[in-house]
């Protein structure tokens, strides 16, 4: 299960946002399954700033993650989060 999505204002002075998108969550019969995710944006760090210009398939400011879990077997699935960074305090 894919984190909500989550609406955030850019950092002070700053058109980026550092945000904890938090974790996917999954459990598995045998052992634990994988979970893995990527950015829209193409960064590879949960922790790097999200940006508010970054135009991504869903607009401008709205980076998706795409998380996938994956079992022992190879079986997987994916859902999609929505992190939107505003470019000014309109939250």
């Amino acid at each position: 299960m894919s984190p909500p999505d989550i609406t955030v204002n850019a950092d002070a002075g700053q058109r980026t946002a550092v945000v904890d998108p938090g974790m996917a969550t999954a459990t598995g019969n045998c052992t634990p399954p994988v979970i893995s995710y990527v950015r829209e944006d193409g960064l590879a760090s949960l922790g790097a700033p999200f940006s508010a210009d970054f135009s991504g398939s869903e607009g401008m400011g709205v980076t998706k993650i795409t998380w996938t879990v994956t079992d022992f077997v190879g079986h997987s699935t994916s859902c999609t989060q929505k992190v939107t960074v505003l470019p000014l305090n309109e939250v």
